[in-house]
Order: C-alpha cells, then structure tokens, then sequence
C-alpha cells in the first residue's frame, strides 16, 4: 500500500491554487486593463502618468508568466518571491 506525504500534497495544492489566481488575474487585466484602472496603488501611478493601462498590460503579462511557472513548478522559489514582491507592492 502506498503512503501519502501530506506535506508534499499540502505545498503542491499551495503552488496550483496560486499559480491559478495569478494566471486567472493576469489574463484579466490583459483582457481589460481599463477596468482594473482604480486599484492601481496612488504611488505607482505618479511613477507612471498617463500610462496606466500600458502598466496594467505589463503587470498582466508579469502575472500569466509567474501563474504559468508556479503552476509548472519551474524555478517554484524563484517565481514565489517574484509574486511576492508584486503583492507587497500592492499593499504599499
């Protein structure tokens, strides 16, 4: 009989369910930046005038690159901190 390593189940469950919101998300904000225009942090608009829908076209493409690696597993600590760091940058 085989033996589940809950562990390994519980962190692939993690990766997929992640690696699904930022692809899912991403693929929004490709397909219609102009609606996610409001929940652009005041800071990186200031950073950016004028620009926001190329921003949020860039900020899309970034999130269906991480979500599709987390979700291959490639490089999974490498792209977990790089989805870190946007959603620290959304808290600011």
């Amino acid at each position: 009989m085989m033996s589940i390593d809950r562990s390994a189940l519980g962190l692939l469950s993690l990766r997929l369910g992640l690696g699904s919101v930022f692809l899912i998300f991403g693929i929004g904000k490709l397909l219609s930046p102009l609606i996610w225009m409001n929940w652009l942090p005041p800071w990186l608009v200031v950073l950016f005038p004028g620009d926001a829908p190329l921003l949020l076209s860039g900020l899309g493409v970034v999130e269906v690159v991480v979500g599709l690696l987390l979700v291959a597993g490639y490089h999974t600590r490498l792209v977990a901190a790089v989805a870190g760091l946007q959603l620290l940058g959304i808290l600011l």
